[in-house]
């Protein structure tokens, strides 16, 4: 082809002229892995496959590693809770400025009203009826608001310092969870309030969050959020999950705690040994929590409420029931709530151990006895129990163990609120200073 790259246009099978010739190797023959083959050339061969088949195990486990890595790497990102993600391109250095003193922005409270987004619990008294109802500025509340993509960056105007963070949990507290008006109190279920409230205190979270915040006041923060979720989450454990989802307060609660304990490590403080205890017994049977708890300054260990849920953690991991409950009996109201959850489990393995122990043909317990034991509120709870695990009670009230009657319950009611070992520790105590922390100041104090 005149002018133009001929080499580069020929066609392949055509080689150029210039080119010095070709010489190939010879073929090696074709060898047959039979039973006539030289041991010699069979290990050869079974070499170069052990050695293509450990390159290929290497280079899977290494993919195992990368992708458990990563895994890893996503898990550790959902532990920390979804209200301390957030999803702003800052420095890591870089620390807002906060200059809200209303609970709600005015910005947010006008988008609210013009979008019908407001709570019956923010209106202004006497506007339910309008067209479009407004918000009582004394009790409007910033809500939380999900982190996205392509959000813009939250001005200073919309960001509450920890002061007003404070200010806000105390209202949430004392208007909302604990009204003084007995009408509203009645008018409002206390389901109603919390879920109110849990959506409110997700935000503040958020607020510290994006402006990097801490000190004391976002200790009291944390510790009063703290309170709230775990006497939530045994004042509705009766209540379905379309009223109450403790899944999800678990997973808060759990965030809190450990925000609250990342503080504590940095800064001594007054109500460290009662949350450190109500961490233990919330996380009971937890070796971490376990762990976490013995590496704690004496000072803290040595605290007599610390000792006691050191005590109760050792008897649930060694299943001696009998001194669990006995010991439960002696702990502070809220510490309480927090082993409640427990109770259940406890219970089962009880009568578990009572079906192995007393499986004897003439062997009668009786059934006031085990309610004691179990720090059941009636017999008639314990005679439910038994029932619901397949555990024969007579007429005259008392069981007949048998170490195959024994079955996992499918269909256990959920856990009910304790009367005997949980309610009636409250006493004289109102919850607005159960929530403050006020009960624990005073028995300190005395």
């Amino acid at each position: 082809m005149p002018g133009g790259f001929p080499n580069q246009l020929a066609p392949i099978h055509e080689r150029d002229p210039r080119s010095p010739p070709v010489t190939r190797a010879p073929r090696e023959p074709h060898t047959t892995l039979s039973s006539s083959s030289s041991p010699l050339s069979v290990h050869a061969l079974n070499g170069e496959e052990t050695a293509t088949t450990e390159h290929r195990r290497g280079d899977r486990m290494a993919g195992e590693r990368e992708s458990h890595a990563k895994s890893s790497s996503r898990k550790a990102a959902a532990a920390e809770g979804p209200s301390t993600r957030v999803e702003f391109s800052m420095q890591a250095e870089e620390q807002l400025p906060a200059s809200c003193v209303a609970m709600c922005p005015e910005g947010e409270r006008a988008e609210r009203e013009r979008k019908r987004r407001l709570h019956r619990l923010e209106l202004l008294p006497g506007s339910e009826r309008e067209r479009l109802p407004r918000a009582d500025p004394a009790r409007a509340v910033k809500e939380y608001s999900r982190p996205a993509a392509g959000k813009h960056r939250p001005r200073a105007s919309e960001l509450r310092p920890p002061a007003v963070l404070l200010r806000t949990v105390d209202y949430l507290i004392d208007g909302v969870l604990c009204p003084a008006d007995e009408a509203s109190a009645r008018s409002t279920p206390f389901a109603e309030a919390y879920e109110f409230t849990f959506d409110r205190l997700r935000a503040v979270r958020q607020d510290a969050v994006v402006q990097r915040a801490g000190g004391p006041h976002i200790v009291l923060v944390l510790e009063k959020s703290v309170r709230v979720m775990v006497y939530a989450t045994y004042r509705l454990c009766e209540e379905t999950l379309a009223r109450f989802e403790p899944t999800i307060t678990d997973c808060h609660l759990q965030e809190c705690f450990s925000w609250l304990l990342r503080n504590y490590s940095s800064e001594r403080c007054h109500n460290e040994g009662d949350f450190q205890a109500l961490h233990l017994l919330y996380n009971m049977g937890s070796f971490k929590a376990m762990h976490y708890a013995l590496q704690r300054p004496p000072e803290i260990r040595n605290s007599q409420v610390m000792r006691l849920a050191l005590d109760i953690n050792r008897c649930y991991l060694e299943g001696n029931f009998v001194r669990f409950f006995r010991l439960v009996r002696h702990l502070p109201f809220l510490h309480s709530c927090a082993a409640h959850r427990h109770f259940r489990f406890v219970r089962q393995q009880a009568l578990r151990t009572y079906s192995h122990g007393h499986s004897v043909r003439n062997c009668r317990y009786p059934l006031a006895r085990l309610s004691e034991l179990l720090g059941l509120d009636s017999a008639g709870e314990a005679r439910s129990l038994c029932q619901h695990c397949g555990i024969l009670v007579g007429e005259d009230g008392c069981i007949a163990f048998q170490k195959t009657a024994m079955k996992a319950p499918v269909d256990l009611p959920k856990s009910a609120r304790c009367v005997a070992l949980v309610d009636s520790k409250r006493e004289e105590w109102t919850l607005r200073e159960i929530l403050h922390g006020l009960q624990h100041q005073e028995e300190d104090a005395a």
